[in-house]
């Protein structure tokens, strides 16, 4: 079973995925649990947050922010 963090906010859990960004990933979802998360087979590792607290944080342009620059250096 892999070791898995549990994002409070949308900001903390874009700041859990950067690490892995260049690794082989996969999605970690479990809407019947109302989770979703991303997972990383480099690090034996998961990154999930509440989808209600994904949501109520209202925080999805920051979320966007934290990530694209690194998305770019990730896909180069």
């Amino acid at each position: 079973m892999p070791g898995r963090t549990v994002a409070g906010t949308a900001l903390e859990y874009a700041r859990a995925l950067i690490p892995h960004l260049d690794h082989e990933r996969f999605r970690c979802d479990q809407p019947w649990r109302g989770l979703m998360g991303r997972g990383c087979r480099t690090c034996g590792t998961e990154t999930v947050i509440l989808i209600a607290d994904f949501q109520r944080s209202g925080d999805l342009p920051v979320f966007e922010a934290e990530l694209k620059p690194h998305l770019k250096k990730a896909r180069k």
